[in-house]
Formats: C-alpha cells, sequence, structure tokens
C-alpha cells in the first residue's frame, strides 16, 4: 500500500522535492487523504456552478445563467454518477447538484431567453 501511495503522490504532485510532505495526499491518523480545492472535483465545480446559474436565472440575468450552467456541463465527460449503485444515494447526490429543487429546468429553456 505504501509503494501504491508513493507512486500516486508522485503522479499528483509531480513537481514536490523528495522527502518534502505532501499537500494533496496526506497521511492521516492510521490512513490518507485527499486534500483537493473543491474546483478540482469535478462533482463539487459542477454544483457550485450550477448553484450560480440557478441564482442567476432567479435573479433573472439569463446570460450569466447560462453561461454558468455551460461552465458546469463542460465538466462532464460521459455519463453522470455512472457506477452509483444506490437509488437512494442518487437521489441525495441529486439533490445536493439541485439544491433539492431540481435545479436548473434545462438548458433550452436558458437559451430561448436570451
Amino acid at each position: 500500500m505504501r509503494a501504491y501511495v508513493s507512486n500516486l503522490r508522485r503522479a499528483i504532485e509531480p513537481d514536490r522535492a523528495p522527502r518534502t510532505p505532501p499537500v494533496l495526499l496526506r497521511t492521516s491518523g492510521a490512513g490518507y487523504s485527499l486534500d483537493a480545492p473543491d474546483e478540482d472535483v469535478d462533482a463539487l465545480a459542477f454544483a457550485a456552478a450550477a448553484a450560480r446559474a440557478v441564482r442567476a436565472e432567479h435573479d433573472g440575468n439569463h446570460v450569466d445563467a447560462l453561461a454558468a450552467a455551460g461552465d458546469g456541463l463542460a465538466r462532464w465527460r460521459g455519463p453522470a454518477l455512472v457506477d452509483e449503485r444506490a437509488p437512494d444515494l442518487g437521489r441525495h447526490a441529486r439533490d445536493q447538484r439541485t439544491g433539492g429543487q431540481g435545479g436548473l429546468r434545462g438548458r433550452p429553456a436558458l437559451e430561448q431567453r436570451r
């Protein structure tokens, strides 16, 4: 396991000097933690962009809503939550992405308001 983590650290922090403490993949108690900024985690960045789009749409700023929705959608590659197994978990994840209100009502609706 230690060799795997060491190789992973080299891959995600290629400029880190040997024997300097890692920044992203840290030893934490008996395990490890990945400390990536929210904007580097596609699901979190998508959720933030969706929230910006919903706020902008609510404020009547349809151009910014469309731009924020586009930013969020540009982060996805392939189907979302493709490895999801538990239906309740999926509903919870979708509610988290959309603020529990269904989020954006669809990109075509935003594009029609331009």
